[in-house]
């Protein structure tokens, strides 16, 4: 859990590279409910720093995976839509 919140708020403040490591670093497998989480923030961190590839297939990943195991109306599944739609391809 510490990763997942450390790493948004690296992001957050605009410490994009560092937040990437942090949520790079491999950890228990999240249960259902948390499923995209942790990848929302990488997109966000891989948008930020203009990798569109990366961002669009880890944002691809994660939305898949929160519309398996989500509502889709859930926030998580909103966001990742919403940020996907942002996203241009290197």
């Amino acid at each position: 859990m510490g990763a997942c919140r450390e790493g948004g708020e690296l992001s957050s403040l605009g410490r994009h590279e560092e937040a990437l490591a942090e949520a790079s670093e491999a950890g228990p497998e999240p249960p259902p409910h948390a499923v995209g989480h942790l990848e929302l923030h990488r997109v966000a961190a891989h948008h930020a720093l203009r990798r569109g590839d990366e961002a669009r297939g880890e944002a691809g990943r994660a939305l898949a995976g929160c519309e398996r195991y989500l509502h889709r109306a859930h926030p998580r599944t909103a966001a990742l839509r919403t940020l996907l739609a942002r996203i241009t391809p290197s």
